[in-house]
């Protein structure tokens, strides 16, 4: 059924030291798992937390659950109920898992009225910071975020596309996921007008351009693209999850063909199919979907197996379907995205900044025109210093990005 980029490059990793907001029990991702959202229950003002699983055993339990604090100073609250929320999406390079949610400790009342919404990111030490904050629009869903350098992130919001600290979208869309792929940001529409996926052209004042090829799609839920190999780096696969219901829906599969999108057909649902990740497995794909139309409680996350490779009809044996994971009782699972990585497995594309880092000092070639910020990993500040042609990085072991002039890197302070 077929629908209508410091001394040298180095490598971000995960936070040795970092600004949390609540204290908890957690320990470091295995870089091989996954993460899944959890809301806790299907609600319109709920808690949520980060599951990690791994991707082979059936109806395991959770590795660890790390939950978000929804009470007192930085709670962050969610809708569970609203069956387009809760999208999850990593760094650029691999880093973070981020996700969006509302700034509240309010335990009542509809969750989407409340104005004041966040970013929180997960580093691979299983620490979690807000690292920016953006005012929606009253009755409007947060429900995703990425970022290519860890501090500026672009925001997925019902009423269109944010940045840190916006009052208003620019663009004004009714967008879904968010998410990087190679150089070029993408996020997901639901539309019988427009294509289920699209390019957002900036961070800011930006606008959107449907992919060519793919048809309309009033259904569609989330998308994730996957490299074949057989063009290079080029992530030439697209797969796209849609939901009529709990229990019906489809996964659409495209390829990259003569810079045209090719339908490669549907692969029929049983279970809905909200949540998507996939990842390339030998000459075919691994794909990890959470299960319902995105307000199901006791869901499941299901890993599929698409047989066929690049430009070929999509070929799933439903016998071969294996359940993950099961929601705890009354829960609802959302978005589901990649463990964040450490140094050794991160891939990052740093951008050269004009400076050497030597011996824990930054040697700037010319005087910065602007202070030097310096930030954790997961996007917090760290600390502020004036512009020097040298400065000391007094702070412990770890990795930071540095922000001045309107560029930014990644350093390792050892």
């Amino acid at each position: 059924m077929r629908k209508n980029t410091i001394a040298t490059f180095v490598l971000l990793v995960a936070l040795l030291f970092t600004i949390t907001v609540s204290s908890y029990s957690q320990q470091a991702f295995d870089k091989n798992n996954l993460t899944v959202l959890v809301a806790a229950d299907a609600e319109k003002n709920t808690t949520v937390s980060v599951v990690e699983i791994n991707k082979s055993d059936a109806n395991q339990s959770a590795v660890q659950t790390i939950d978000i604090s929804g009470s007192g100073e930085n709670a962050i609250r969610v809708s569970g109920y609203a069956s387009s929320t809760l999208y999850a999406s990593n760094s650029a390079d691999g880093t973070l898992l981020c996700f969006t949610g509302h700034l509240s400790d309010a335990t009542s009342g509809n969750v989407n009225k409340i104005l004041d919404r966040a970013v929180i990111a997960v580093a691979s030490d299983g620490t979690y910071v807000i690292t920016t904050t953006y005012t929606g629009v009253s009755g409007q869903q947060t429900r995703c975020a990425t970022t290519f350098d860890n501090v500026n992130f672009y925001i997925a919001d019902q009423e269109g596309q944010y940045t840190n600290d916006a009052m208003e979208p620019s663009p004004s869309k009714n967008i879904r996921g968010i998410k990087i792929f190679g150089e070029t940001v993408y996020v997901g529409q639901q539309s019988d007008k427009k294509t289920p996926v699209a390019i957002t052209s900036a961070i800011s004042d930006g606008f959107l351009t449907d992919l060519p090829g793919l048809d309309y799609d009033s259904v569609a839920q989330d998308f994730y693209f996957v490299s074949s190999g057989t063009n290079g780096e080029e992530y030439d696969i697209l797969y796209v999850t849609s939901s009529l219901s709990d229990d019906k829906g489809t996964v659409d599969k495209y390829s990259l063909v003569n810079d045209s999108w090719n339908y490669n057909g549907s692969y029929v649902t049983n279970f809905g199919g909200f949540g998507l990740l996939a990842e390339k497995a030998g000459t075919g794909a691994n794909l990890y979907v959470t299960t319902g139309a995105g307000g199901l409680a006791d869901n499941r996350l299901v890993k599929l197996f698409d047989a066929a490779g690049y430009n070929t009809n999509i070929n799933i044996n439903t016998t071969q379907n294996i359940n993950l994971f099961t929601a705890p009782n009354g829960a609802v699972l959302k978005g589901v995205a990649f463990a964040p990585k450490d140094l050794s497995s991160s891939i990052s594309s740093p951008v050269i900044m004009d400076f050497k880092f030597r011996e824990n000092k930054l040697i700037f070639d010319r005087m910065p025109s602007s202070p030097v910020e310096v930030f954790a990993i997961t996007g917090a500040k760290v600390l502020t210093y004036e512009p020097s042609e040298v400065i000391d990085i007094n702070l412990p072991k770890g990795i930071y990005i540095i922000r001045t002039s309107g560029l930014t890197a990644k350093i390792i302070v050892r």
